[in-house]
């Protein structure tokens, strides 16, 4: 009886996610690129979405591994190259990339069920719309429930990926300061900030004139 169970649960998971012929061809891009990324968010076989298994998660960790050892090599190789750049900076970018892609890696491995819930959601809304365009009845009702369904995609999309926006957000603030720094340093002879300060002012004038163009021509 107990092998019964869990062979009826089994079913009911493998017909919830059943993924349409169609919807699986508008993601055949998406998964494409995870894949060559080494990054699958989720694997569909036999019409059926499903979680990531043991091998797509190696798959993603020898991703990671891949990715840094590239990365590590270039580090190593601008370090010992004329003009490589700063070796502060390419320091940076590697601590940047390798937190970065670590976490992108364990969200995959940790979120793929979330990202099946959102996949699903978008593919259940995509023929609500259908079935609205193509029937009067009901249609509020519709309207409402796919209301509801967006409301839990965006709960998801929260789950899933802020994080990842968090760690974007930070990581692009300190190599803007990085960056303004670097052409601190880099302006303190006069000559480069006045043609720099020419630049901005021959393109404020410019803009300036293309504006009044605009506005006597209509």
């Amino acid at each position: 009886m107990a092998n019964n169970g869990k062979i009826n649960h089994y079913t009911e998971v493998l017909l919830s996610n059943y993924v349409d012929k169609n919807f699986q061809n508008m993601l055949v891009p998406l998964n494409v690129m995870q894949h060559i990324c080494f990054c699958p968010k989720f694997r569909i076989m036999n019409n059926f979405i499903t979680p990531n298994q043991l091998l797509q998660n190696i798959k993603t960790v020898l991703g990671y591994i891949l990715f840094m050892t590239a990365f590590i090599i270039r580090f190593i190789i601008s370090i010992n190259i004329p003009n490589g750049g700063s070796i502060f900076f390419n320091f940076l970018d590697l601590i940047f990339y390798t937190f970065g892609l670590g976490i992108n890696s364990l969200c995959c491995i940790i979120n793929s069920k979330s990202n099946i819930d959102l996949i699903w959601i978008v593919e259940l809304e995509s023929s609500e719309i259908s079935i609205a365009i193509k029937r009067d009845d009901g249609f509020w009702n519709r309207m409402f429930k796919m209301y509801v369904n967006i409301q839990d995609a965006f709960t998801i999309f929260k789950k899933v990926y802020q994080v990842q926006i968090l760690f974007h957000v930070v990581e692009s603030f300190f190599h803007a300061l990085l960056y303004l720094h670097g052409i601190i340093e880099r302006g303190e002879n006069e000559d480069e900030w006045v043609n720099l300060s020419n630049i901005f002012h021959k393109c404020h004038n410019l803009r300036v004139n293309l504006e009044r163009e605009n506005f006597f021509t209509g």
